[in-house]
């Protein structure tokens, strides 16, 4: 053997020790993704709940401004949705 064969086995030897090559994933990015479409989503849902709200109260109560109220709510409740979702990823920051 020469030693070009005694250092490309020995350097395969090495690679099996270290295990698979790593592959590049795109879970990252799909990750991210998800994210966005998630928070879209419950800002969304948020909001037209808060809206729907608004509007039974002001059916109820004849008053147009509490639809005001449900807006508000709504807000509300996006802010706080946002948050929880984007938490993990303010921590690590």
């Amino acid at each position: 053997m020469s030693e070009s064969d005694e250092l490309e086995e020995l350097q395969e030897q090495i690679q099996r020790l270290k295990g698979p090559p790593e592959q590049k994933s795109e879970g990252g990015q799909m990750a991210g993704m998800g994210l966005v479409f998630s928070l879209g989503f419950t800002v969304l849902g948020a909001l037209m709940a808060g809206d729907h709200f608004g509007r039974y109260l002001s059916e109820k109560a004849g008053n147009p401004q509490y639809s005001m109220v449900g807006w508000g709510l709504g807000l509300g409740l996006a802010l706080v949705g946002a948050y929880f979702l984007l938490r993990p990823y303010l921590k690590q920051q």
